[in-house]
């Protein structure tokens, strides 16, 4: 009698969480991700519980790693749990191992995207709205710590959350030992996986050794993290809110922002901590893993004090660029690459989607001082050694200008072009540049009154703008 009253209670508690935290809706197919451990078992149990009372269609999934000797077992104790209670039951086999040295992460990194994909997988197949993890307040504490130790905003020093997308964590308001008791009282049997206890990782280790340190300071340590980790989670959730009203009010593009409206928010109102809103919101926009720490903050130093042309580099191929008026967040596209050799006609540059007209002229004195920002310039044809050619930008390019050796890096970076700094053509010839158009012209290219002239004009929808 006493053991019923006491499992009644961690329902009525599980039921009171789900509600808080509006979990499960009444109807709702979940699939359990179910390993055999203790917590998996206990989560299994709960649903159960309230299978009828809400009209729950419940699955099992038990994902195979093929990693340990009592794999197996784990997996035939899961298939006969789940077909004494009438559940249907899916075993996926995955290759961690395999996976780990392909792809060059973990074990533990490898086991976890192959086990959400399996469950994904079954959920889709089995028309399941939520998929169900044994996470406990115990696993929350750990993930804590961890993220305390390596350094983590508002979001990592509240754990794991109790919903992400379709997975759900309904016991997440338990601790460890909680779960062993209500197992206890229950009499039901589970599996227990030995490497738990080997502290061969850092959860192991933060489990094993540093909670139980800290547990002779507070015995109660992991329920009182939990519950700081509720707190920072609402904190963080009002605060996100917040900056992103302020995000909206600047741009309603949230991968562009006028950079001298943003600084002024930022600097004038005290706001910088907007930018790491900022960056969170455009990299969840792109479908991207947030960037390190350090890039964030080189970010958020570029958007409030970075010179035109500054990018920083993100993650999977995106980068962050300081314009002459505005802040953009894009894909990196592979730079384009061309060597063309100019005839006296009109000259397609196709990488670019340009055209270079390059004709004879005669030198008169209205056409000897051709603005040197314009898209068209005279070059003196006698002084042209070799093969007249225009090509795309190459690392370590350089210039004589008025007697002085110039890096073309500076000059474009001066030219505040951005990122379309990759589109300009440098016309050259086999001695080196002659022109970089908007930056200048090389000395030994000037025209002179006895010497042939050519006239070159570039013709580009992308560069025009920065030659009006």
């Amino acid at each position: 009698m006493k053991n019923d009253t006491r499992i009644t209670e961690f329902y009525r508690r599980a039921r009171r969480y789900w509600e808080d935290n509006r979990l499960i809706e009444r109807d709702s197919k979940i699939l359990v991700a179910l390993s055999g451990g203790k917590d998996s078992v206990c989560m299994f149990k709960l649903l159960l519980k309230a299978r009828e009372e809400m009209g729950l269609e419940i699955s099992a999934c038990h994902v195979h790693h093929g990693l340990r000797d009592q794999a197996d077992e784990d997996a035939s104790f899961c298939a006969r749990l789940a077909e004494s209670c009438s559940v249907p039951f899916f075993l996926c086999r995955e290759d961690v191992k395999g996976y780990s040295l392909e792809n060059k992460i973990s074990l533990e990194s490898a086991g976890r995207v192959l086990r959400y994909g399996a469950l994904e997988r079954i959920a889709r197949q089995q028309n399941a709205e939520l998929i169900a993890t044994a996470h406990t307040a115990s696993d929350c504490a750990e993930t804590q710590l961890m993220n305390f130790i390596r350094g983590s905003g508002l979001k990592g020093l509240a754990g794991i959350p109790p919903k992400r997308g379709k997975v759900i964590r309904p016991i997440l308001f338990m601790t460890s030992e909680e779960v062993k008791e209500f197992l206890e009282l229950d009499s039901q049997r589970h599996v227990t996986d030995k490497t738990n206890f080997e502290p061969f990782c850092r959860r192991n280790r933060i489990r094993l050794q540093v909670m139980e340190l800290l547990k002779k300071e507070n015995p109660d340590v992991e329920r009182t993290l939990f519950r700081s980790g509720e707190i920072l989670r609402e904190e963080n959730t009002l605060l996100t809110r917040l900056a992103l009203r302020e995000l909206e009010r600047l741009s309603d593009d949230p991968l562009s922002y006028d950079k001298a409206a943003l600084r002024r928010l930022c600097l004038e109102e005290g706001l910088t901590g907007l930018c790491s809103h900022l960056v969170r919101r455009a990299m969840e926009l792109l479908g991207s893993d947030m960037p390190s720490a350090e890039r964030c903050k080189a970010v958020e130093n570029a958007a409030l004090y970075g010179n035109a042309g500054q990018r920083i580099q993100l993650k999977n191929g995106f980068i962050f660029s300081v314009e002459q008026k505005r802040l953009v967040f894009s894909r990196e596209l592979e730079k384009p690459c061309f060597d063309v050799m100019l005839c006296e006609e009109t000259n397609l540059i196709l990488p670019i989607n340009a055209q270079i007209v390059v004709q004879k002229e005669k030198l008169t004195d209205k056409k000897e001082n051709v603005n040197k920002k314009s898209m068209n310039m005279l070059l003196n044809s006698a002084t042209i050694c070799g093969v007249l050619r225009a090509r795309s930008r190459r690392e370590g390019d350089f210039v004589r200008i008025n007697g002085m050796n110039k890096s073309l890096k500076k000059l474009l970076c001066d030219m505040k072009l951005g990122s379309d700094r990759d589109m300009l053509p440098i016309i050259c010839d086999d001695e080196g540049i002659l022109w970089v158009p908007g930056a200048g012209l090389a000395d030994r290219a000037r025209p002179k009154a006895d010497d042939g002239v050519l006239k070159l004009e570039i013709q580009s929808t992308v560069l025009e703008k920065y030659f009006k």
